[in-house]
């Protein structure tokens, strides 16, 4: 989850800061969230990662395009392509949270 949420961040950090409110979470904001989950995750004792859960990327492209078929995802707040959805299970695979760096070096990329 923690990666979808960095992934879609610019679209709904006020709705995560209502959420820290409604949660009553010490501070408030998306990182008040994304630490409220993760601390979550530690307790309950899911992995960091999904290759500590057995899972690694081999089979990303067959991945990628069950998430460009899910119906689910034209609800997502951010409309994500190929490109997107490789980069979240790339980081997801490798329990590397963020998406900043992903935004930016795509920006530059030439269309």
């Amino acid at each position: 989850m923690p990666y979808v949420l960095f992934a879609n961040r610019s679209a709904i950090e006020e709705r995560m800061a209502r959420l820290s409110r409604y949660l009553d979470l010490r501070n408030h904001g998306f990182d008040a969230v994304l630490d409220w989950g993760l601390a979550l995750r530690a307790e309950i004792g899911i992995p960091n990662s999904l290759f500590e859960m057995g899972i690694d990327g081999k089979q990303a492209s067959q991945v990628v395009r069950m998430a460009l078929a899910d119906p689910s995802s034209g609800g997502n707040p951010i409309p994500l392509g190929a490109e997107d959805y490789r980069e979240i299970l790339r980081r997801a695979v490798a329990g590397e949270l963020g998406w900043e760096a992903h935004q930016k070096s795509k920006a530059r990329k030439p269309s």
